[in-house]
């Protein structure tokens, strides 16, 4: 079980950091701009992963366990905390960034 929830915990992560990066990425003020590329990877991922938590055969082969509705919420949370904190980062490191370009007065 541990296993399947560290799988599914990095996957969400990974989804939010593409939506951060691709939301922050050249920009002064985030915007989300996804492509159909990207909701396309996206959607994929999220099937290959409920294919792994939830089809027999993937749970025989990956060692994988089904999750309940409860242990379900562990990834969804940890995946929201960390986009909060690639958020954070990045107004923190625009805020110091702005803060280096102003002339000296």
């Amino acid at each position: 079980m541990a296993r399947t929830l560290v799988v599914n915990t990095l996957v969400l992560i990974e989804i939010i950091y593409l939506i951060h990066v691709r939301a922050t990425e050249g920009q002064q003020q985030p915007r989300i701009e996804l492509t159909r590329a990207v909701v396309i990877g996206i959607l994929s991922v999220v099937i290959a992963q409920v294919l792994y938590t939830y089809l027999p055969v993937l749970q025989q082969l990956f060692e994988s366990t089904p999750l309940t509705d409860e242990l379900l919420i562990a990834p969804l949370l940890v995946a929201a905390i960390v986009g909060v904190l690639m958020q954070l980062e990045y107004r923190i490191r625009g805020s110091r960034a702005r803060s280096h370009c102003s002339p000296l007065t």
